[in-house]
């Protein structure tokens, strides 16, 4: 279960608990390959560990495109893998471990939990004494660009708070339920709003919905702004002054929402966001994308034939 916005802990381990990564370049290409999916999808990373069999995050599914992001991450790592060392077969579990986060509170101890990790396992006595997971990453003028810092420091304030917050965590389990909806990291009384969120979700297109865009995006996204200035321009428009009582008005912006939605890769969520679409239900700008997208395509061939 998730939403645009929602907060995750994700786990994911080799196949049979076997180890997936024996060497420094190992993790490295995860850690590549995470930053690089990471932007061109929008998921923000808070927190990451990587362990000889496992890796660990705690993200925000900005985009709606989870999913998305865990399968190009270890289909990618899953091809470098076997290039390495030989074999067939997928090299994670078919399914990863989720777990929606209630809130910032719980976000903290998510990302605890997630640093903690070579701790527990005694792999070392103190967080920081590991290379593998994203506390280098805080609190220093130079990081990698996997993980969102600055939403990191604004949540713990100080890296003495981080610390001793960190360490307040020490021998602490993880405070997750299992629902008939999936893992939460929570209180119960935060299931009903969740289910809320992810039927708003569905109804507007879900995972279907972003597929759709999955198929056209092979580079970043350009930012909401530079897309609308762009439609403006060609278009020969000010969409503020756009009359939506005329059918021409109501047209291009059909036409906008197909360019926000490819172009840019929002959700149809983020969409009715924009004062543009406010009077318009969520649920509805599915069939006035498709509507839009069908009318778009056909005017190709004939700007062609002329």
């Amino acid at each position: 279960m998730t939403y645009p916005g929602a907060l995750h802990y994700i786990f994911h381990r080799g196949l049979e608990g076997k180890d997936v990564f024996f060497a420094n370049q190992d993790k490295m290409t995860l850690l590549d390959n995470m930053k690089r999916k990471s932007a061109q999808l929008r998921i923000k990373i808070f927190a990451y560990c990587i362990t000889d069999n496992d890796y660990q995050l705690v993200i925000e599914n900005t985009s709606g495109r989870m999913s998305d992001f865990l399968k190009n991450l270890n289909g990618e790592y899953g091809m470098y893998y076997r290039k390495q060392f030989g074999g067939k077969g997928v090299v994670f579990y078919d399914r990863y471990h989720s777990a929606l986060i209630q809130n910032q509170d719980y976000l903290k101890a998510a990302i605890a939990f997630v640093l903690l990790t070579p701790m527990r396992e005694g792999v070392v006595e103190q967080i920081d004494e590991y290379l593998w997971s994203s506390v280098s990453e805080y609190f220093r003028k130079k990081h990698s660009g996997v993980v969102d810092v600055e939403s990191v420091n604004r949540l713990f304030g100080s890296k003495t708070k981080f610390f001793r917050y960190i360490q307040s965590q020490l021998g602490k389990e993880l405070p997750r339920f299992r629902s008939k909806t999936g893992y939460i990291v929570g209180e119960r009384s935060f299931l009903d709003e969740a289910v809320k969120k992810y039927k708003d979700f569905m109804a507007a297109g879900g995972s279907a919905g972003l597929n759709a865009v999955t198929k056209v995006e092979k580079k970043h996204f350009e930012s909401p702004e530079k897309v609308m200035n762009r439609f403006e321009l060609e278009k020969g428009i000010e969409l503020d002054k756009l009359d939506l009582h005329t059918y021409k008005g109501k047209r291009l912006r059909a036409e906008l929402l197909v360019y926000l939605k490819e172009r840019a890769g929002l959700t149809y969520p983020r969409i009715s966001k924009i004062p543009l679409f406010h009077d318009l239900k969520v649920a509805s700008l599915g069939r006035i994308y498709q509507e839009a997208k069908k009318r778009l395509q056909k005017q190709v061939p004939e700007s062609k034939e002329a």
